[in-house]
């Protein structure tokens, strides 16, 4: 078994995109899951140095998912939402290409609708919380369309949906 030492002269534990993924991980369960926008925020800080080295040319699927939850962490709703676009438009360009069409897969995972539908309930709420609320109604209602070459995606988003518009009639 190497030590910590080896592993580091190795550069095993340099990995770029390990390590993004790690703190993608627990940014994600510590701002999504235990609604600790404190511990999200250490994950930022050890994700952005990351991400300007490894996805700084915006060319990477997981790269851009991983700007927008760093910015929505941050607050700066704007930027999350349009590296969030930017997410799904080069998710379906990629899924629309022959090799990953034939697969069923895009360069980022995304395998089934509910992925797609995960997505768009994501962006939705981005748009929820800056005060749009058209366009997060529009991106809900969007969820029950159809996926580039496959079937209806299910529509999960009943409750996000029913208490966006309440927000929308009450404003």
């Amino acid at each position: 078994m190497a030590t910590k030492a080896t592993r580091k002269r190795t550069g095993l534990s340099l990995i770029p995109g390990m390590k993004i993924r790690h703190h993608r991980y627990w940014l994600i369960i510590g701002f999504y899951g235990y609604g600790n926008k404190s511990q999200a925020l250490r994950h930022c800080q050890h994700l952005k140095p990351l991400l300007e080295r490894a996805a700084n040319r915006h060319e990477s699927i997981l790269g851009e998912e991983c700007w927008s939850l760093v910015y929505e962490v941050e607050g700066e709703l704007e930027r999350a939402i349009d590296y969030r676009e930017q997410e799904i438009r080069a998710d379906r360009k990629a899924l629309a290409q022959p090799r990953h069409r034939r697969l069923g897969i895009s360069s980022s995972g995304i395998t089934a609708p509910s992925d797609w539908s995960d997505r768009l309930d994501l962006l939705a709420g981005l748009y929820h919380q800056r005060g749009d609320l058209g366009r997060a109604i529009e991106t809900l209602q969007a969820i029950g369309g159809v996926m580039p070459e496959s079937g209806a995606i299910e529509f999960d988003g009943q409750e996000m949906l029913e208490r966006v518009s309440r927000g929308a009639i009450e404003n």
